[in-house]
């Protein structure tokens, strides 16, 4: 028996109140508060990464009242356009590619050169984890994280993550994981209207980064 037995794996009717629960999650996010961005729209993102760990590997959740969620999937299947599409995220995909379509391949093309430089071997994507904000702090992060760690050692593995949210590299280090890079966003040369996003300039005032971290197995 393992901690995932204690867990329960979602099915696709769950999607949307998954994704919910996950944008509730995040909600408060600086960026995401910059941005503007509405309730649906991170909706949006989080149904889509939700949907590429459910087709190519696995989403559980703490209970079946949703208090808390983890997504991952093998370190060779991140989310790409196909990907989106095999996992049939089509329709919330085409949205968020019209919303910032431009910035988004621009960003994960940054992100998947990064990867293949570090050439870490095969390894288990954690892909994403979110507990809602009436539940945060009651140890349903911990109880996630636990069972994913379990399930990479038991399986010999790695765990890969890439985070923007500098308080959670703190956490993430306590549960083993070592930072492998840091990537400078603000650094990213996205060649737009500045015009036309006038939140460019107050995330650029946020020195947002990214966290490539690793922990290996035991």
């Amino acid at each position: 028996m393992t901690l995932f037995d204690n867990l329960y794996p979602i099915n696709k009717k769950q999607l949307k109140e998954v994704s919910l629960v996950l944008a509730d999650a995040f909600s408060e996010d600086e960026m995401f508060k910059i941005m503007k961005f509405k309730i649906e729209e991170i909706a949006l993102i989080y149904e889509i990464l939700t949907r590429i760990c459910l087709r190519y590997g696995n989403v559980y959740l703490t209970s079946k009242n949703l208090e808390g969620i983890i997504g991952f999937t093998p370190g060779n299947k991140h989310a790409t356009l196909w990907r989106t599409i095999r996992s049939g995220a089509i329709f919330p995909g085409l949205k968020l590619m019209k919303l910032f379509g431009r910035e988004m391949r621009k960003i994960m093309q940054v992100i998947e050169k990064e990867r293949k430089e570090l050439n870490i071997g095969p390894y288990i994507y954690f892909s994403v984890i979110g507990v809602s904000q009436k539940n945060q702090g009651e140890g349903y992060g911990g109880k996630l994280i636990k069972a994913l760690i379990e399930k990479a050692d038991i399986e010999g593995k790695p765990i890969y993550l890439e985070t923007q949210n500098e308080p959670n590299v703190k956490m993430y280090e306590k549960f083993g994981f070592e930072i492998l890079k840091k990537i400078d966003m603000s650094a990213i040369d996205f060649d737009i209207d500045i015009e036309k996003y006038d939140f460019m300039e107050d995330i650029s005032k946020l020195n947002p980064h990214l966290w490539l971290m690793l922990r290996k197995c035991n």
